[in-house]
């Protein structure tokens, strides 16, 4: 799920955010189909809860993480799981 502009979402002070109401009925079509609901551009805390609340699956943005380069993505993986990240065929100490 990506933030379209439209009614998914409101306008706080300008800032935009999610509305429960527009965002419960992509998350809830994506779980009859039996997908997982991923929400894209999450930037603040507020949306965050709203799209938990909602039951989204999995969420990116800028509140989770910065775009980086796959050399640090892998030591930040690597650093969380214990694991190695896919692709690097190595663990990261």
């Amino acid at each position: 799920m990506s933030r379209p502009r439209g009614s998914l979402f409101g306008s706080d002070g300008g800032h935009e955010r999610w509305e429960p109401v527009g965002a419960e009925a992509p998350v809830g079509l994506g779980h009859n189909l039996g997908l997982s609901v991923v929400a894209e551009g999450v930037e603040d805390e507020l949306t965050l809860s709203t799209l938990r609340a909602v039951g989204v699956d999995v969420a990116q943005g800028y509140l989770l993480g910065r775009p980086m380069p796959e050399s640090l993505l892998d030591l930040c993986i690597g650093s969380r799981t214990g694991a190695p990240a896919l692709g690097t065929g190595t663990a990261t100490p």
